[in-house]
């Protein structure tokens, strides 16, 4: 906005700014605020471009969210970030079936890498995203929580069990083993994940000028 001086004609200003006018009259002293037609237009052109990136932030937002928290998960993972060294294995024959098997037997959420490998970024509509696993993601087969099929007995360096339902088998992980509790509580509060709606706050504030 701008203080501009009185205009010439009295009639002309009411016809020009009709309605975007203050006035205050003071003991012997009237103070007059104007806007000039160029900040009027420079407003109405900030407004919209304000309203434009408020819609762009809303569809950009939750995809930047949706990423951070994919790559948050298998950082996660492959770290061991939330585990402690006194989770059981599924099965006593298991802890040794694993380690004669797995590449990573001390990593309790990598066996062969089919759920890591699976948790993706999803859009499910226009401003919806999603972080983890779809439904319809199986894994590759070969894995055993019992440690092979015949009691008493461990199958050593043997892959054996048909394709599983990824989800199906990351719900009862994380039932004894959790990690997408957890780091969806930390997420909700991290400064990543504030960073990024900072920098939106700021593309939209740079439009008012």
């Amino acid at each position: 906005m701008a203080i501009i001086g009185a205009m010439r004609s009295p009639a002309a200003y009411k016809r020009w700014m009709k309605g975007r006018a203050y006035s205050k009259a003071l003991p012997g002293v009237t103070v007059r605020f104007e806007i000039s037609r160029i900040d009027i237009k420079r407003i109405k052109n900030n407004l919209r471009l304000m309203a434009r990136m408020v819609k762009l932030q809303a569809q950009a937002l939750p995809r930047k969210q949706a990423i951070q928290h994919t790559q948050l998960a298998i950082l996660s993972i492959m770290t061991q970030r939330y585990f402690m060294r006194n989770y059981r294995p599924y099965h006593p024959r298991y802890k040794e079936w694993k380690r004669l098997n797995a590449p990573f037997p001390q990593k309790y959420w990598h066996l062969y890498g089919d759920l890591v490998r699976n948790i993706k970024p999803d859009q499910l509509g226009l401003r919806t995203w999603l972080s983890g696993i779809n439904p319809t993601a199986y894994d590759a087969g070969g894995k055993s929580w019992y440690g092979g099929k015949q009691p008493g007995k461990v199958y050593g360096q043997q892959r054996s069990g048909p394709s599983k339902q990824i989800t199906m088998y990351g719900v009862i992980n994380e039932r004894i083993r959790p990690l997408f509790g957890p780091l969806e509580r930390e997420y909700s509060i991290s400064s990543d994940r504030n960073v990024l709606h900072t920098a939106a706050m700021l593309k939209l504030l740079a439009l008012w000028r």
